[in-house]
């Protein structure tokens, strides 16, 4: 009783549907993952070109002329989170399909 014992094709589609299903969220997990630190290296190499401007401050560099400022921040923050929801729906939806009527 310890073996899988497949019965039918339709238990063999679902079998093989759900090891497509995981392989595929674990694909847009990985790209949502590397996406957002990509941004998120981005984000720090522009802040430290910042602050080392800023301590250079005899250049004429002023903060009103930095790259990240809170609008960059908000931005970002609300982009991710609108990411992140978009992501949850469709994973819901492809991993539990409305039945079929």
């Amino acid at each position: 009783m310890g073996s899988t014992e497949v019965s039918s094709v339709a238990d063999k589609i679902a079998l093989s549907d759900a090891g497509l299903r995981k392989f595929m969220v674990s694909a847009i997990l990985a790209a949502f993952i590397f996406a957002n630190g990509a941004i998120l290296l981005g984000v720090w190499c522009a802040f430290r070109n910042d602050v080392d401007l800023l301590t250079r401050a005899a250049s004429g560099f002023t903060a009103k002329d930095r790259l990240v400022t809170t609008e960059l921040l908000m931005t970002l923050v609300g982009a991710t989170t609108v990411q992140l929801g978009g992501l949850v729906v469709l994973m819901g939806k492809y991993l539990f399909p409305a039945p079929k009527p």
